[in-house]
């Protein structure tokens, strides 16, 4: 078996038994969640030899090589950045929460410090979430295609 081939099956394995043990809604350890991101560069970094100094630097140094599109590199940035932002924001309203994004009805604190409002179409939580949502199906999504054979 190929090296890059049995790093990304090792990498699918650990994901899978971190995330089967998370709360759905870990925004670290969930699917979908940071460690999506961080464990898909570490592993495409240890395969490729490619390295950067932070994660998101490792993340352009890899795009710049061409083993991510531009797309996917934006994608896990954005993802990234914007989950990491969110996590600091429950640890902060919630040191011991962590990472756990409340019930929809208790997310309204960790909405209005994270800078939504309520709009005419949605609640400040809702907006929250359509973000999460939408930060987490992407980074899922990159995940299983990039560490898929």
């Amino acid at each position: 078996m190929p090296v890059r081939e049995e790093l990304m099956g090792e990498a699918r394995r650990m994901r899978r038994l971190q995330a089967e043990s998370a709360e759905e809604m870990d925004i670290k350890r969930g699917r979908g969640g940071i460690a999506d991101v961080e464990m898909l560069v570490y592993a495409v970094s240890a395969a490729s030899g490619v390295r950067g100094g932070t994660l998101v630097e490792t993340i352009n140094e890899l795009a710049r090589t061409g083993i991510f599109t531009l797309g996917q590199a934006a994608e896990a940035s954005a993802g990234y950045r914007f989950l990491s932002k969110i996590e600091r924001f429950l640890l902060l309203a919630k040191p011991d929460g962590a990472g756990i994004l409340p019930r929809v009805e208790e997310r309204r604190s960790v909405a209005t410090a994270a800078g939504y409002r309520d709009s005419i179409r949605k609640s400040a939580a809702g907006l929250l979430t359509e973000d999460v949502d939408y930060h987490r199906g992407a980074a899922a999504g990159l995940f299983e295609s990039m560490t898929t054979a």
